[in-house]
């Protein structure tokens, strides 16, 4: 009895699910993003953080669902997590740089 045919349109079906789910809350975090009013400095903390969220979300998807159907999600997971580094330094740049003229 060979049950591998269903296990794999199950786990492509849970795939398309949390793919469409990352999808939603990244909509969902632009739209807060965008609608409530905030100052200039927690528009760039937010942005800052948007980043790793994204990449926290691909990064579990990725590590979930192996296999050759999946490696798109890789490269986007590593470039989602050159940004997500790339951003936090320039966010703990500027908070530096604010210390600066702190005088």
């Amino acid at each position: 009895m060979n049950l591998e045919p269903d296990h794999t349109l199950a786990t492509e079906k849970q795939a398309g699910i949390s793919l469409m789910l990352i999808i939603g809350i990244m909509i969902i975090t632009g739209f807060y993003m965008t609608c409530t009013p905030n100052s200039e400095d927690e528009s760039i903390i937010m942005g800052t953080f948007a980043f790793p969220i994204l990449t926290v979300l691909i990064g579990l998807y990725t590590f979930t669902y192996r296999g050759k159907a999946y490696i798109f999600s890789r490269v986007l997971f590593f470039i989602f997590l050159a940004i997500s580094l790339f951003s936090l330094f320039v966010l703990w740049y500027f908070i530096e740089l604010g210390h600066a003229y702190s005088h």
